[in-house]
């Protein structure tokens, strides 16, 4: 990553909310994995290991920030999930087998999308203007107070 992408990534996290950051996380996620398969096709370990390792802490990562208090079993699962993905990524580098990638980039891409949904059913609903022309509504010679209105 050069000098201006990467200033441009820091900005993107500083700006983002917790959602967002999610889904950069799993994002991230999924173009490591697609990184190591490619490296694993090209016989090259080293960038195949750095790769998954990068999965590897996103995804403890993931499970550490999980609120089991509030929660509950969802959490749990997830947690159960991440430790999963974390064991097929180890598999895949110690059998150097390509197939635990796909699985967990599967599972990463199913969550993504799960979490995505989430995300716009609790996305508050924007607030509509109505615009109002000059005149409308005022006696003759008044001024206008605002162009538009939130209704």
């Amino acid at each position: 990553m050069n000098t201006y992408q990467n200033i441009y990534f820091q900005n993107q996290v500083r700006s983002a909310n917790r959602e967002q950051i999610l889904i950069m996380l799993y994002d991230g996620a999924i173009q490591f994995l697609r990184q190591a398969r490619e490296a694993m096709e090209n016989n090259k370990k080293f960038i195949k290991i750095e790769k998954t390792g990068k999965v590897v802490n996103i995804l403890t990562e993931l499970s550490n920030t999980l609120d089991f208090k509030n929660g509950g079993d969802m959490a749990v699962q997830l947690d159960s999930i991440y430790w999963y993905m974390i064991k097929e990524l180890i598999r895949s580098n110690t059998h150097d087998d390509p197939e635990p990638l796909d699985v967990v980039e599967r599972i990463l891409a199913d969550l993504r999308d799960g979490w995505i949904g989430a995300i716009e059913k609790i996305k508050p609903e924007p607030k509509a203007t109505s615009k109002v022309s000059y005149g409308e509504g005022l006696e003759e010679g008044a001024e206008p107070r605002s162009i538009s209105a939130a209704v």
